[in-house]
């Protein structure tokens, strides 16, 4: 039954098999290229921002993120699952490996991140907005045919749960992995940090 649903509502998001081609460069964009976002915020946020808070703010949802990914992995191992094109499912406009397609990589990054941003006040506008993206990158790629929406509902579930894992991870831990990335970091950007062009 939930497998009938998650197929029905893959050929309604799923491209018809003339989209524009306006359609078509979006969705890819949307699919490839809007992940990273992530890993841009989180380094130029570590790199620019002069408070410890921020800082470990993106640490925290850089763990979120490699945590989701962790758990996807081993998710998709030992509950693989087809993507649409290997079923010969609607169209398929994203050249893909024919590699487990539960849940979405891409998006549970993506959402792992957001969520974990979310649960700070100088971050929250900003996860809020990657909360958007991420459904963004959700629809693209159903759209172009590479993952059913159930997939979708993995990488959210993922996400949510790798975030306020980390999240709750006690404070001597959290802050005895921010001691040693930011002694690496101050290290390794000595000369830029005192000619006051990192932070």
């Amino acid at each position: 039954m939930l497998e009938n649903l998650n197929q029905y509502l893959f050929l309604l998001l799923n491209a018809p098999a003339h989209p524009s081609g306006l359609m078509l460069a979006f969705s890819w964009v949307a699919a490839e290229y809007v992940i990273f976002i992530v890993p841009v915020y989180l380094v130029s946020g570590w790199l620019l921002s002069e408070t410890d808070n921020t800082k470990k703010q993106m640490l925290q949802a850089l763990f979120s993120g490699l945590l989701a990914l962790l758990i996807a992995q081993a998710t998709g191992h030992f509950l693989p699952h087809p993507r649409p094109f290997m079923l010969e499912m609607g169209t398929n406009f994203l050249p893909h490996l024919p590699d487990p397609s539960f849940p979405s990589d891409h998006v549970t990054l993506i959402l792992a991140v957001a969520f974990s941003l979310t649960f700070s006040a100088t971050t929250r506008i900003f996860g809020a907005a990657l909360l958007a993206v991420g459904l963004l990158v959700a629809w693209a790629r159903i759209y172009l045919g590479v993952h059913f929406p159930f997939d979708m509902a993995g990488a959210f579930i993922i996400g949510l749960c790798s975030a306020l894992l980390v999240q709750h991870i006690p404070d001597a831990f959290a802050d005895g992995a921010y001691a040693i990335a930011r002694n690496i970091y101050r290290k390794a950007f000595s000369a830029l940090i005192k000619r006051g062009w990192l932070a």
